[in-house]
C-alpha cells in the first residue's frame, strides 16, 4: 500500500501602514489555501466598511492554515486505520506488557 503525500513550507509577510494598509506575502501555498484565503480576505473585506487591520488578516491566515491542518489530519486517519486492522493485536505478542 503506497500512500503519496506531500510536505507544505508555507511562509507569510505582513506589513501594514499608520494609515491603516495592510499588505500579505504569501510564498508556496498549496491551490486549496490560497483560494480558501483568498475567499476570507474577500468576505471580510465585503462585511467590513474600513479596511482589514493587520490583526484580522492573522486571524484569517491562521483559521484557514489550522484549518487545511484539520483536513490533512484526518485524511491520515484512514490510512493509519487500515494500517491498524492488518495489524495482529498487541496483547497477543509477546511484548505485551501490563
Amino acid at each position: 500500500m503506497k500512500h503519496i503525500y506531500t510536505w507544505h513550507k508555507v511562509c507569510f509577510f505582513i506589513s501594514w501602514t499608520a494609515q491603516g494598509k495592510s499588505r500579505i506575502l504569501c510564498f508556496d501555498l498549496p491551490p486549496l489555501l490560497q483560494e480558501a484565503i483568498t475567499n476570507s480576505v474577500q468576505e471580510a473585506a465585503e462585511l467590513s466598511k474600513e479596511s482589514l487591520g493587520a490583526l484580522a488578516l492573522n486571524n484569517i491566515l491562521v483559521e484557514e492554515t489550522v484549518s487545511l491542518f484539520e483536513k490533512s489530519l484526518w485524511n491520515w486517519r484512514d490510512v493509519v486505520r487500515d494500517l491498524e486492522k492488518v495489524c495482529p493485536p498487541l496483547y497477543s505478542t509477546p511484548y505485551f506488557l501490563f
